[in-house]
């Protein structure tokens, strides 16, 4: 008798009760069965193939994008097979992690010496105070879940990954994850907007896989980031440079027509930031990708009606930014979290959210976390100036933490529990870790090692982009130096 009590009182109390639900439910029909045994091999693959991580990674991150959300305000229910996709993701997602944190320990240790920043260290512990609080606050499964899903998250992406940042190569085939998955992320919108039109707008935004007109926003200003670098990076002849270059002209439709002008700032100052010594580069990239943003836009005409809600300048967030401000006055000490009825949830703002819930002993490690992101930035500037770092690489982590902060003063991304957000920080954690690494070490002996190193000599110049760096990485030791 209790033996059947105990799997269905975990259905109905773990956040993952109606996934697993779907999941059963997908496996008992034969497209179910089918595709059940195709994710056990491609399981199988991350684990026990050497380049494995890199395919998981980039499923994660697919998976991620496309999370099923709370909505209230309109249906968003996904096509046939993208919602059968979305229903298996939170349960795929997790047991794509276990495979990847297998397979990252199982790997063999690199020549690096310290994969763990600091900031990694602080996010670990902040979360584990946020998620520790809502244990006792009641929601001990979920708080259970959340710990868990962050453990496997700090041991792939941040910490796991690690050991396959040794190379400038491996750094471009890290962000490569993200590029991949930004294609996968366009064409599965697109099909969407094709097929569901209705279901992936949401009054006059667009929501598309995501669910979330801000959520949609901001995985589009990560991946044109993402999208720019490996342009960027790219010869003036290979094809991803007019790839991505597309691409990021699709992501740039989907951002405006999201309206959230949160998403934008990111997008802009990270973009200003990366580009600050390449302001020509920027102008070029920005026509090519502006020629098919105009024939999307003249596809999809009510795309551009996001831009009002830019021009409105209507403040949507000062009721409740107010209300958290009157709960940390409540209890500032340690937050008003145990005086809260209900589910707990993340609101408009990741500081003040903390503040309300955690209250000043909760912020210090957020304090913490702030600090090591901002410390990673000063450090990537000195790398970038060291020249044992291509400079490109370096200029990505700078251009990442507006995007990172900017994004966490509007919308709760440092409390999530399982999301794209906690997921991207963790990289570029990762990435800023290798960049730091990198330029603290002595140059290089090994001959195929400096086949990957490239010491760019700045010109800044609108013409310098960067571009021999991917040559060089991919090429023999008789590689072009700049």
């Amino acid at each position: 008798m209790y033996c059947t009590m105990i799997p269905t009182i975990l259905l109905q109390a773990s956040p993952v009760g109606s996934a697993l639900k779907a999941l059963l439910e997908t496996l008992s029909t034969p497209a179910g069965l089918i595709g059940g045994t195709l994710g056990i091999v491609v399981l199988a693959a991350v684990v026990l193939r050497r380049e494995g991580a890199f395919l998981g990674g980039t499923l994660v991150l697919i998976l991620m994008t496309m999370m099923e959300q709370e909505n209230r305000y309109f249906d968003n229910t996904l096509i046939g097979p993208l919602q059968k996709l979305r229903d298996v993701a939170r349960i795929g997602s997790v047991a794509l992690l276990v495979a990847l944190t297998i397979n990252l320990t199982l790997a063999p240790r690199n020549s690096r010496k310290r994969r763990l920043s600091f900031a990694m260290i602080a996010f670990l512990l902040f979360e584990t105070y946020y998620l520790g609080r809502l244990a006792l606050h009641g929601e001990a499964t979920r708080a259970a879940f959340g710990w868990l899903t962050d453990l496997l998250v700090f041991a792939s992406f941040g910490l796991g990954f690690g050991k396959k940042l040794d190379t400038p190569k491996d750094f471009e085939r890290f962000v490569g994850m993200f590029g991949v998955a930004s294609l996968v992320f366009i064409a599965f919108n697109v099909i969407q907007l094709v097929l569901g039109y209705s279901f992936a707008i949401a009054g006059g935004r667009f929501a598309g896989i995501s669910g979330n007109a801000q959520l949609a926003g901001y995985v589009c200003a990560v991946f044109i980031l993402f999208n720019t670098h490996i342009y960027s990076s790219s010869s003036f002849g290979s094809y991803k440079r007019y790839l991505y270059a597309i691409a990021i002209g699709f992501l740039a439709v989907f951002l405006l027509w999201s309206g959230s002008r949160t998403s934008a700032l990111c997008c802009v100052t990270g973009l200003l930031v990366y580009f600050r010594l390449r302001i020509g580069t920027l102008a070029v990239l920005a026509a090519l990708a502006g020629i098919v943003l105009t024939v999307v836009a003249a596809l999809f005409t009510e795309s551009l009606g996001g831009v009002d809600r830019f021009l409105q300048g209507e403040n949507t967030r000062r009721e409740i930014w107010m209300q958290l401000l009157d709960e940390f006055y409540s209890a500032p000490l340690f937050g008003a979290m145990s005086g809260r009825a209900g589910i707990v949830s993340a609101s408009e703002s990741s500081y003040l959210t903390t503040l309300a819930l955690l209250g000043i002993v909760g912020a210090i490690p957020l304090a913490l976390l702030v600090g090591g992101i901002f410390s990673s930035g000063v450090r990537a500037l000195f790398a970038r100036r060291s020249g044992l770092v291509p400079p490109l690489q370096a200029d990505l982590i700078l251009g990442s933490i507006p995007v990172i902060i900017i994004g966490s003063i509007f919308e709760g991304f440092f409390l999530g529990i399982l999301a794209f957000s906690v997921i991207w920080i963790y990289a570029f954690m990762a990435l800023a870790a290798y960049v730091v690494e990198r330029a603290s070490e002595p140059p290089p002996s090994d001959e195929d090692d400096e086949a990957y190193l490239v010491v760019e000599t700045e010109s800044e110049s609108d013409d310098d982009d960067g571009r021999s760096y991917n040559e060089a990485v991919s090429t023999d030791s008789d590689t072009q130096r700049m």
